[in-house]
């Protein structure tokens, strides 16, 4: 199964050649009609609202039991924790480990994905990056139109970053992505790049810049820097060490 359209992108073919070395989930081989599915018997779940979707690279031991970078979903819980999210890759591993990962002052990887709304179906879908496609992406699967409110027609605002959280996040922030300050730029902050979105003509174009913000809500703990909009896609750093006052 796949979406009935995809967003229009003239810049697709750049961005596969200017995207540098890509960071991939594990593939597993399935059956025909199964798809893999990553069971977790801890119970720690986290509530969300059903008016939103996140996909994100994240560590989070006591979900996972390790402390590796894993690809998540969410809605009202993670990944497979609850009906929703339709998954149709039979090879993509949904809650599965990121590798390879960027190291300090070394070698940099990244992981594109894509969100955007079938035009016709109104379903939510989520793609990946894939080289070998015609069109330069693949899809992973979807969140059905019904599991929303707000989101009925289309998206009234979109996120990217990083963000934190845990029992000591008040009184003793941990690290946020590499764990140094944005100002320190490539190689050692963390970042995201080739940010665009679809617009109501379905082809993916660069936001407004006087539109996008950069913001952080703890300035003394994590900040933004580098923030700008290039050919292919706005850009920023983001990040910091944690362990700040409130």
């Amino acid at each position: 199964m796949e979406p009935t359209s995809y967003p229009l992108d003239h810049e697709i073919q750049s961005i596969l050649s200017s995207n540098g070395s890509e960071a991939h989930l594990p593939k597993v081989k399935c059956p025909k009609g199964t798809i893999p599915i990553l069971r977790n018997d801890n119970k720690e779940t986290i509530s969300s609202t059903s008016d939103n979707y996140i996909t994100q690279e994240e560590v989070w031991p006591k979900f996972s039991g390790d402390n590796f970078v894993r690809f998540h979903i969410r809605w009202a819980c993670y990944d497979f924790g609850c009906p929703g999210f339709v998954q149709v890759s039979e090879s993509a591993a949904i809650g599965g480990r990121i590798r390879p990962v960027s190291v300090l002052d070394g070698p940099q990887y990244i992981m594109t994905v894509f969100l955007f709304q079938d035009r016709k179906t109104k379903d939510w879908w989520l793609a990946r990056m894939d080289r070998s496609s015609v069109i330069g992406f693949r899809p992973l699967g979807y969140w059905p139109r019904k599991l929303f409110n707000a989101l009925q027609e289309k998206a009234t605002y979109a996120l990217w970053g990083g963000w934190v959280r845990g029992p000591t996040v008040s009184s003793d922030p941990p690290p946020m992505g590499s764990g140094r300050f944005a100002k320190e730029g490539f190689r050692k902050a963390a970042f995201v790049r080739g940010i665009r979105i679809a617009n109501r003509d379905n082809k993916f174009v660069n936001p407004v810049v006087g539109k996008a913000l950069p913001v952080t809500s703890r300035p003394l703990c994590y900040t933004v820097d580098g923030f700008g909009a290039a050919e292919l896609g706005i850009h920023v750093y983001f990040g910091g060490p944690g362990q700040c006052p409130k």
